[in-house]
């Protein structure tokens, strides 16, 4: 996943490990492991990816599209605000390091 590339998945990781590196791609925001999400940023936003995800090793992945995604936040608002304080808490640690 490209920092700049168009949002419309949600990744799980169901095993394996990223991680996830700043805007400019010189650091690492964080590294994200079995059960993390990542992608929820644009897809809440509605703005293109704002960071870049590599897969440090082999990686086994459930993706939610978009029309999934807005339909499990529709059903479940105890998920969907767990969604959103995280990509806020994305959204600082990555500004911290130079991002957005």
């Amino acid at each position: 996943m490209r920092r700049g590339e168009t949002g419309d998945e949600l990744f799980f990781i169901n095993s394996g490990l990223v991680e996830v590196r700043s805007y400019d791609e010189t650091q690492v925001v964080a590294e994200l492991g079995d059960g993390d999400f990542f992608g929820e940023m644009a897809l809440i936003e509605s703005k293109p990816r704002a960071n870049t995800v590599n897969a440090l090793e082999h990686c086994n992945l459930y993706v939610l599209d978009r029309s999934s995604f807005e339909r499990v936040l529709a059903e479940f608002p105890e998920f969907a605000a767990q969604v959103r304080a995280v990509a806020e808490r994305r959204r600082a640690e990555s500004d911290e390091v130079g991002g957005a």
